[in-house]
This record gives C-alpha cells, structure tokens and sequence, in this order.
C-alpha cells in the first residue's frame, strides 16, 4: 500500500473534478496537473470522505480507503480478496458486469458517471451505492470515488465530502 501512496494517485480531486468538465482535453489538463502535484496530496485518497477504490481489469479491488470498511463491516484485505462482483446485489450483477466491461474498454476519462448498484454489508443488508469510474494510468487500473445513497437516493450524511 506504501508504493501506491507513494504514487500518489489523486482520485478524489480528479473525479470531481470530471464531473466538472466535458471536453476531453481539459480532462487531460486536469490529470497532468493532479499527477504533478501527486505527493502534495497524496493522502487525499485514503483521507477523503467519500469511497474511493482502485480495481484491477479482473475486477478485484487493489486498493480502497477505510470508509469502505466502514460503510461493509469488511476489513479492507477481505475486499480486496475476491472479486468485487461477490459483493454486488444477485439482481444488479448482470447490469454492472456490463459496465464493468465497459469500463475496461475505455482508455481515459470518465465512463460512468452515476452508476449505481447495492453492495452487500457483512451483516448480510445491502447499502445502495453510486460509482463515477475512470480508467486513468497505462496499466488500465480502474479509479473510482463511490457515494453510499439513502432510501430518497441522496448521499449518505457523512459520506458526502
């Protein structure tokens, strides 16, 4: 976990800050700046209130922050152990495999924005959750921030930023 710290990937800056702009380049912009300021804020990741995650194509969780531990009940290494369709909804596989696979597909910027699925909590309940994915470096690591969404669909109270 030292190394990816260490790479400072900003995750939390650079996906809101997608929701912000639509033209390509300035996404482009947007990352460089992030990548050279990475060690400022490198903290960002595992500091933010919001769920951030890196996956891996195969669709295992690499690396997630502790609001993931906090919102499942799962240990961070118990959700990054198996692949993360294990903990999804029976009824809401199918539809995120889909964009799973689109995800991995794509080679820069935002590819889903909003998308949302119930991930499964240790005591057997399922929290509704809505992901904002982006596949950002060479080696096709899936970056997401994830807001847990209340019965009325708004964010969580303590999860919103």
């Amino acid at each position: 976990m030292e190394g990816f710290k260490n790479r400072g990937f900003l995750f939390t800056i650079y996906i809101k800050a997608l929701y912000m702009l639509e033209d390509k380049n300035e996404l482009e912009t947007v990352l460089d700046l992030v990548y050279k300021e990475r060690e400022a804020y490198a903290d960002f990741f595992y500091e933010s209130q919001t769920l951030n995650m890196v996956m891996n194509t195969e669709g295992k969780f690499s690396y997630v922050n502790s609001r993931w531990a906090e919102l499942t009940g799962f240990s961070e290494e118990e959700l990054c152990a198996i692949p993360f369709l294990v903990y999804i909804h029976p009824d809401d596989i199918s539809k995120t495999q889909k964009m799973f696979n689109k995800i991995k597909e794509c080679r820069s910027g935002v590819l889903s924005k909003g998308f949302c699925c119930r991930f499964r909590k240790l005591d057997g309940d399922y929290q509704r959750v809505s992901w904002i994915s982006a596949t950002v470096d060479e080696n096709q690591h899936i970056m997401a921030v994830c807001l847990p969404l209340d019965k009325n669909e708004r964010i969580v109270k303590g999860y919103d930023g």
